[in-house]
């Protein structure tokens, strides 16, 4: 009975542990994810920043 009580309680920590891997796993995804959005995000934004520079210096060398 001794033996069984043990590996029981090894087997609880383990679970424990597994947990707690999880979840930092988990936090990394989650901020890698929020990184890579805010990644997308900025190059988004620069796109139409020089979009909108390109169509200007068209603009500006067509009015000349």
């Amino acid at each position: 009975t001794n033996k069984s009580h043990l590996s029981s309680s090894s087997s609880s920590s383990s679970l424990i542990h597994d947990h707690f891997f999880d979840h930092n796993l988990w936090k990394m995804v989650r901020s890698a994810a929020t990184d890579e959005a805010n990644a997308m995000g900025f190059l988004l934004l620069m796109g139409k920043f020089v979009k909108q520079m390109g169509l200007s210096m068209i603009v500006l060398s067509g009015g000349n």
